[in-house]
């Protein structure tokens, strides 16, 4: 199971209960992998993870920035994005992943029915859903065995639990 979360407080907090409870969860549900955003307070500097993102068994995500500054192929942690280490000293964010100027459908609640409308959006929670697809197609890999063989049969691997 795959769960991606672009919520949490708004702010960096100290390893807490909204943390140690989604790692206790975890804990009990192996198969469960929680995808969070990183948050971002960035701009204030290091330690700044939010919670849930700082919890010991998520997948915490920060942003990526395509073509920062003047040069078109520089790639950077957005200057939002936050930052670890955790309070505790843990490496965070896991992974970083685009996270600025992407644009994504959106609903107007039917003003425009059979129009696809778009919004530009930046934040670690857009940079998280990409994270957590690519996530999925990894686990889809794995458990059909096409990193062993490229070219074997999805059912021989069927047994496999997650």
């Amino acid at each position: 199971l795959l769960d991606t979360g672009g919520y949490g407080p708004r702010m960096s907090v100290p390893y807490g209960t909204y943390s140690h409870d989604t790692d206790l969860w975890v804990w009990n549900h192996k198969q469960y992998l929680p995808v969070f955003a990183s948050g971002n307070d960035g701009r204030r500097g290091a330690r700044t993870i939010s919670a849930p993102g700082n919890a010991k068994n998520v997948l915490t995500v920060g942003s990526l920035e395509l073509g920062a500054g003047l040069d078109p192929y520089r790639e950077d942690v957005a200057y939002f994005s936050s930052t670890g280490p955790t309070y505790d000293g843990r490496i965070k964010p896991d992974i970083i992943t685009p996270g600025t100027g992407i644009s994504a459908a959106y609903s107007d609640n039917s003003k425009n029915p059979g129009v696809c409308l778009t919004s530009v959006h930046s934040g670690s929670s857009v940079s998280t859903p990409l994270a957590a697809a690519s996530v999925a197609l990894l686990r889809q890999f794995l458990r059909e065995g096409r990193h062993s063989n490229p070219q074997s049969n999805p059912d021989q691997t069927a047994g496999i639990p997650y």
